[in-house]
């Protein structure tokens, strides 16, 4: 069977293929997910630091969840196949605006035992440069926390962080380029509203060449499969 793979719901699923060179662009409203496994993600470091709850002595989550300019596939039953990427200076609102509702979670929130717990209050949230949206949070001494420390700090998690797209630029046929080779339509955000970041458990692939990103309950359909069990929100793979 042939198509786009995609895990979710613990199994692998198929989507269907677009024809080479086919590609659309259908905008939807609300919260949607993107990840990554870049190797500044995530990380983990110790020392005395000034936080917001006082003197902290114990471990610091901060890398960078978002990367500016860097163009990535997405493949979405709801929204169709196009690129897309973050143009610097889309944080700079949401980072001023909602940095007090913002909160660092765990799988965004689904891990069955940790549930919406936050990690960590954000003691630096930004825009770094060029580069993208960098954060560090100072974990907070709690169980559920101390158990993610060993797997931060042995890189095996990467960074996710949910949003909504408010403003944006779409160019619903592009020239052919390197980026770009099949013309697909490409997406710049200019102004995203964050809700929460933070570390996840299958995040991208970096070397991946593809991405592709799952809107659920609609995946079934698509596939040609049973009904998956519907959560809030989507799940992206990159």
């Amino acid at each position: 069977m042939s198509g786009t793979p995609l895990y979710s719901g613990g199994r692998w699923w198929r989507l269907p293929e677009s024809p080479r060179g086919a590609g659309s662009f259908r905008p939807a409203s609300g919260w949607i997910e993107r990840s990554t496994s870049a190797p500044d993600a995530v990380g983990v470091r110790t020392g005395l630091v000034r936080s917001i709850t006082g003197r902290h002595t114990g471990p610091v989550l901060h890398g960078h969840f978002a990367r500016f300019n860097s163009w990535t596939t997405i493949g979405s039953a709801r929204e169709g196949k196009f690129k897309e990427r973050i143009a610097p200076g889309a944080f700079s609102e949401t980072f001023t605006r909602d940095r007090d509702r913002i909160r660092v979670l765990f799988n965004h929130g689904r891990d069955p035992f940790i549930g919406d717990k936050p990690l960590g209050p954000l003691e630096d949230l930004r825009e770094d440069g060029d580069i993208g949206g960098f954060y560090a949070v100072p974990l907070l001494n709690a169980d559920y926390v101390n158990a993610l420390v060993p797997g931060l700090q042995a890189g095996l998690y990467g960074a996710s962080f949910r949003f909504s797209v408010q403003r944006q630029r779409i160019d619903q046929r592009p020239a052919r380029s390197e980026h770009n080779p099949d013309g697909l339509p490409e997406r710049t955000i200019h102004s995203a509203r964050v809700r929460e970041l933070g570390p996840v458990t299958f995040p991208h692939t970096a070397t991946r060449p593809r991405r592709w990103r799952c809107q659920h309950p609609q995946l079934a359909a698509s596939a040609g499969r049973r009904s998956l069990r519907h959560q809030p929100g989507s799940w992206v793979i990159r």
